[in-house]
């Protein structure tokens, strides 16, 4: 009720009329280079926040507020301008500087002038985003922004993809930042049945189309998210979707068609051929004749070996040889097509946009297929009032494959099959090899009923605002966003081809889930000025509602594999859950600026969640900021033809985590069975004092650009995580394993620097290029106790990064016999796993540093760019390699070089000493977890090259066209990995272990850029 009051009240004064001037200035930007207009090109009132951009042809009109005198003109790779509004029809030329100051940050709360802005945050245009081919646009921000670490667990189209900003700062409340599109917090997050396996579940990221985007903001320290409080303590990416403007209607279309392919294996990871796997084999019979005693004379023959080696399954005399790779993975296919039209009259501005997106994923039973439309509508109504409305929708199809250690994954099960296994029998039916449970990985996703793992995505997301101005530079916004996420799936365990669905007779499950965010913010905003003195004042309501309800049902036994419905089976079984949480904030935000090289910003927010206890609802959460132009003083005049910019900033505050299931503080009770009589029992405690795990923040940072040629941003920031979530297990007697509580505490510290260069800027010649570099120190500060905690393979400790690795250490191979060995408690080497003890191995999963380098050419009508990113320093588990490196086991095929290049042979020749002696049945250095198994993941990938061509506008004139530009472009077209690595793909997301995951595939596309 009381927010409903609120939102009344908010009406009510939208309704109010309060006289106050406002005047239509209008204009024209072109570029001093060829007199053509400029698009994109931010125009403010200086001393507001109020502004527009430029449309195709350089356009500009809107609503300026009485009193302004001054515009600003801002745009990436020009120089700003202030120019004086006078009669109100403003025309300037802009000449280019790729490293402009002057540009803008969006915060979600609003629109920020970036030299004033004291805060540290990275915006990166729609250029950024559309470069590569992805079908989740976040993963197109990789490499690209200091500070922002992105690494998909899996290739596998509409994948979840995982995101840090500035490290890992919660073991156990998530450690996604927070998303925000258009100023409304939405959603994230896996959805789906397998969400615990990497590489399954959809994100509903996934369903933005990359034509909307007009730029991305990464918010990083307390002075640019604490303003969101109990939502930003790792961080906000804030996405910003494109506007109308004043003008004729412009018209854009856009195609894409590309082929992806299966990434470049190593050769240390690929399996091996017909002729190596039958001298696998042979060698591993050999060297398992005893020695003495029974059998040990006379020698064993190749009569006697074939015989070993066809008692196991295989026939090298059946002429088969199955490439099973081959088999299951093909060319996929990626096509896109956007249309776009924007425009508008002095009131009225709208943005429209269509989107189709199809991928065809290089698995056979992998693909994705999106469907999205948008309406941006901007009117000003009267002088006082102005309405407008985001709308978005978007539904997507997705199949998806199998992942991790299951048979039905074809990823793992191609290398558990064996290439003398046939595809199909004799008489035309699938081949069932026993050595993998029966499973035929072709058969699962080709076949006439083959497993299904299907999802039908719905989402929707509406914004709708009023702002009316009350007086002086003081404007007053209210706005709802609803932002609603419907997830159908249904998996089927074909009857026909899936042992375990042959053993049910058939198993269909289906997954409903619904999630909506309701968000109303109310903000008043002040921005007077006072001679030099600049103000920005902000001060905001905003309250939250989330609910999620979740239906699942199942079905065993159907009659035909035609008719898998749930309503057809034989036996059915369901469940059904719903839940609710709240959030209501108070926050405010005040920013000061002097003569242009003083700043001082400072906010609070104070939040109260229904998700934590009763004695910790509320929490406060601050920053402050200042910033200081040095360049800007009179005693720097001298320097300013090579000093352009030096700045200092420093910032401190506090942010936090809520993300924590919605009844976390609450004593809950299950229901249950006894003896035929219902009943309930506790299935959690309740913790009143529950509370938000909280992040301080301390940065602190130096901007400068030399000879107007380089800018670099370098910043150091110290993050210390307090009041940790913790599960802390409880007395068996109380029938409940564990209690959250708020326990210990862990840093983030580190340095980040951003470099833009612009090398060369003649007029038909332009070179540019950037680097960024992250390195961060993750450390764990307190726990519970000062012991341990101790996992199956890493541990907690203090003083300790998370993930550190807690594992038996390999000792390599004994160089007389080839036995496989590791280190004993004493640091001896022993010959049993058994006798083998865990130690810490002091490493980690998480990486030392990491980036991205990217460079541009422009030669008159041609465009070259180039893009690579980076990550060193961190171990991965690879658990793949238990089973594909088996030293001797004839039911799957082996990888090439590691196991069969460099086996033991003897002392005179013992391979790599990391390779035990082939041996028949195995050989135990591979089948037990050790950190034979743990790999390092550095790696350099060339992210993505485009070549791209604009025909002159004077050539297309003709044609009715105001634009046309084709290209080429290659995404992921090489990785380079450390020596040692083994397997498809160094990227985990960012969870510390791989096994079997979806490689991230190679795209060619071509497309073209088309405007009316």
């Amino acid at each position: 009720m009381r927010k409903l009051v609120l939102f009344a009240v908010s009406l009510l004064f939208i309704g109010t009329q309060v006289a106050f001037a406002q005047r239509t200035v209008s204009g024209k930007v072109t570029s001093s280079e060829d007199n053509l207009g400029i698009p994109g090109v931010a125009v403010q009132a200086k001393g507001t926040s109020i502004g527009t951009t430029t449309n195709i042809d350089g356009v500009f009109s809107f609503m300026a507020p009485a009193g302004a005198t001054t515009l600003v003109f801002s745009s990436l790779g020009m120089k700003s301008q202030e120019v004086a509004i006078g009669s109100g029809v403003v025309n300037i030329v802009m000449k280019p500087d790729a490293l402009s100051l002057e540009g803008v940050v969006v915060t979600g709360y609003g629109v920020r002038k970036k030299a004033a802005f004291t805060g540290s945050a990275t915006q990166v245009g729609e250029d950024v985003v559309k470069q590569k081919t992805e079908s989740n646009v976040i993963n197109s921000l990789q490499g690209s922004v200091a500070g922002l670490q992105i690494s998909a667990a899996t290739g596998q189209p509409g994948a979840p993809t995982t995101a840090r900003i500035r490290g890992l700062g919660s073991i156990n409340s998530g450690n996604a930042p927070l998303y925000v599109i258009d100023g409304v917090p939405v959603s994230s997050g896996a959805m789906g049945l397998n969400t615990d396996d990497p590489g399954s579940g959809t994100d509903p990221l996934a369903t933005i189309n990359p034509d909307d985007i007009e730029n991305i903001s990464v918010l990083k320290d307390a002075s640019a998210t604490s303003i969101y409080g109990s939502r930003a303590s790792n961080g906000v990416i804030v996405i910003t979707t494109k506007k109308g403007t004043e003008g004729k209607t412009n018209l854009n279309f856009s195609a894409k068609f590309g082929i992806s392919t299966p990434p470049i294996v190593k050769r240390s990871f690929q399996k091996v051929n017909y002729e190596d796997y039958k001298t696998f084999l042979t060698e591993s019979v050999r060297n398992s004749q005893p020695t003495t005693g029974p059998g040990s004379s006379p020698k064993w023959d190749d009569a006697y070996i074939n015989k070993v080696i066809l008692g196991a399954g295989v026939n090298f005399n059946s002429g088969v040889n199955t490439d099973w790779w081959d088999a299951v993975t093909r060319n996929g296919i990626v096509q896109e097509y956007g249309v776009t039209a924007s425009g508008g009259t002095e009131k009225t501005k709208f943005f429209i946009s269509g989107g189709y997106f199809d991928n065809k994923g290089i698995f056979y039973g992998s693909d994705f297929k999106r469907y999205s439309a948008r309406v941006n509508v901007d009117h000003q109504a009267t002088k006082y009032l102005t309405l407008g409305m985001n709308m978005s929708g978007a539904y997507a199809q997705i199949n998806q494959i199998a992942t991790g250690f299951a048979f039905a994954s074809p990823i793992i099960s191609s290398f558990m099959m064996r290439p003398t296994d046939p595809i199909k029998n004799a008489d035309g039916t699938w081949f069932a090899a026993t050595n993998n449970n029966g499973y035929n990985p072709v058969a699962l996703y080709q076949s006439e009923y083959p497993n299904q793992g299907y999802q039908q995505q719905y989402k929707a997301l509406v914004s709708p605002y009023v702002q009316i101005k009350f007086y002086k530079n003081v404007y007053f916004q209210s706005k709802v966003g609803i932002d609603f996420t419907s997830m159908k799936e249904k998996n089927v365990w074909s009857s026909e081809v899936s042992p375990d669905g042959q053993a049910w007779n058939g198993l269909t499950q289906n997954l409903d889930q619904t999630e909506a965010v309701l968000n109303i913010t109310n903000t008043l905003n002040w921005l007077p000025s006072i001679g030099k003195n600049n103000f920005n004042i902000l001060l905001g309501q905003e309250a939250q509602k989330f609910t999620y309800h979740e239906m699942y049902a199942n079905g065993k036994g159907f009659t035909t594999p035609m008719l898998t419905a749930i309503a057809n089976a034989a036996e059915t079984d369901g469940s059904a859950i719903g839940s609710a949480a709240s959030l209501q904030s108070f926050f405010a935000n005040a920013e000061y600026d002097y003569s242009d090289k003083y700043y001082l910003s400072a906010s609070i927010r104070y939040d109260g969640s229904s998700r934590f206890g009763t004695n910790n609802k509320w929490g406060t959460f601050f920053s402050v900021g200042g910033k200081y132009r040095i360049s800007q003083e009179e005693f720097m005049a001298g320097s300013r033809d090579w000093l352009n910019n030096l700045t200092i900033r420093v910032s401190y505050g506090t942010s936090g985590n809520q993300n924590v299931g919605y009844y976390a503080a609450l004593g809950l009770y299950g229901s249950t069975t006894y003896a035929g009589i219902n009943g309930l029992y506790p299935a959690t405690i309740e913790n009143p004092n529950l509370k938000w795990e909280t992040r301080n923040k301390f940065n602190a940072g130096i901007d400068f650009t030399i000879f107007d040629i380089f800018t670099m941003e370098l910043d150091y920031y110290n993050d210390v995580t307090k009041d940790m979530h913790f599960g802390v297990p409880q007395s068996f007697a109380s029938g409940v394993g564990s209690t959250l509580k708020n326990i210990g505490s862990m840093r983030n510290q580190g340095v980040e620097f951003q470099i833009n260069a612009l090398l060369i800027n003649q007029k038909n010649f332009k070179w540019t290029a950037a680097l960024n570099f992250t390195s961060n120190k993750n450390e764990i500060l307190a726990l519970a106790t000062d012991k341990p905690i101790l996992g199956n393979m890493t541990m907690l400790a203090v003083g300790k990064p998370y993930g550190s690795w807690y594992l038996e250490e390999w000792a390599g191979v004994d160089p007389q016999t080839g036995a496989p060995r590791w280190y004993g408690p004493n640091g001896e080497y022993v010959y049993a796993y058994s006798q083998a003890v865990k130690k810490d191995l002091g490493s980690s999963s998480q990486a030392k540093f990491y980036g991205g380098f990217s460079t541009r050419f422009d030669f008159f009508n041609f465009d070259f760019g180039i893009q690579l990113n980076y990550n060193f320093g961190n171990k991965v588990f690879i658990n793949d390699l238990r089973y594909f490196e088996n030293i001797g086991e004839a039911a799957s095929t082996p990888t090439t070089y590691y196991v069969f290049d460099n086996a033991w042979k003897s002392p005179e020749n013992p391979g790599n000493g990391d390779v035990p002696r082939l041996q028949w049945g195995g050989n135990n250095g591979a089948e037990n977890w050790s950190s034979r198994q743990l790999v390092d993941c550095s790696y350099l990938r060339i992210k993505s090259i485009m070549l791209g061509y604009t025909i002159p506008t004077k050539a297309i004139r003709r044609a009715y066209l105001s634009s046309f530009r084709a290209y080429i472009a290659i995404d992921n077209l090489y990785t380079v990995t450390n020596k040692n690595f083994r397997g498809y793909d160094p990227e985990s997301g960012l969870g510390g272990s791989q096994l079997a995951n979806y490689p991230t595939p190679i795209n060619y596309t071509i497309g073209i850029n088309v405007g009316f």
